[in-house]
């Protein structure tokens, strides 16, 4: 047992050495000027995915190896590691830069992938300003386009799939909002354009029923003289709810509608029973 105990202390002294020894060879490179040393170890670290330690070397000597048969491994696994070390801003940037620089390099397609990869991870939740979203479209369409049978075609097809969604989601909560604030009117503008801008989306029920809703809701806080229009037009607007959704097992609102539709008619039914004057 003792001698157990006593293997596992030396092999846990003799990591902890290695260890040592490597944090004070890495430190003495950093502290060094010279930038071959730097390049070699930093290009090892990368290979080893030590990114963070990585860019630190990179930063020093990119410079230096400007113009050289070096700057173009550099450029490329400089940018790399900041996408892997999370740095998705400067990933972008320099990978943009390296695919203007070397677009016959052979990591080409890799590198226009990770370039839309780094924006789609900067892309923020649906409530915020969506031009990350904007940019990481554009550049995984670029990805699409230029390498239809590409490696990675079906991850960039999911990651604007989910782009996408996000868009959506935000133009269907904006417009949602007006039917919330009760600004009626508004919302089955709203809600009209989101139907228009996003045929097939996923909340389309959604949005054709708080439009229907909407609509009736309009209808029935409006003078007398205005509301038959206004009923009309929220009938037209079951109408078309009920030609998509009145067959779905799964549709949300079908009640709802149906209650909707059958208050309309109510009032339908009183006009005609009013007595002419």
């Amino acid at each position: 047992m003792r001698s157990s105990s006593r293997s596992f202390n030396i092999g846990l002294l003799f990591f902890i050495i290695i260890l040592l020894s490597s944090c004070s060879e890495y430190q003495s490179v950093v502290r060094s000027k010279d930038y071959e040393a730097k390049r070699k170890m930093a290009s090892l670290l990368f290979k080893d995915k030590e990114y963070r330690k990585a860019i630190t070397l990179y930063d020093q000597i990119i410079s230096q190896y400007k113009g050289t048969g070096f700057q173009k491994d550099i450029g490329y696994e400089s940018a790399m590691s900041h996408f892997y070390a999370k740095d998705y801003y400067l990933a972008a940037y320099k990978l943009n830069r390296w695919i203007e620089l070397y677009p016959l390099d052979s990591r080409l397609e890799y590198a226009t992938f990770i370039a839309g990869k780094s924006y789609y991870e900067l892309s923020p939740r649906y409530t915020l300003d969506q031009k990350e979203s904007v940019n990481a479209m554009e550049k995984l369409q670029t990805y699409l386009r230029e390498y239809p049978d590409g490696e990675h075609y079906n991850e960039a097809n999911t990651l604007i799939q989910k782009l996408n969604l996000k868009k959506e989601r935000k133009a269907y909560e904006i417009a949602k909002l007006y039917h919330h604030r009760r600004k009626y009117n508004i919302a089955v503008t709203a809600l009209s354009n989101f139907l228009l801008d996003y045929p097939g989306s996923s909340f389309q029920e959604k949005a054709m029923y708080y439009r229907l809703e909407s609509q009736y809701l309009y209808a029935k806080g409006s003078y007398e003289n205005l509301q038959k229009e206004r009923y009309d037009k929220a009938l037209s607007f079951y109408k078309k709810y009920y030609s998509y959704f009145s067959l779905r097992k799964n549709a949300a609102f079908t009640d709802k509608a149906n209650d909707i539709e059958k208050d309309i008619l109510e009032y339908f039914k009183g006009l005609k029973n009013q007595p002419i004057l």
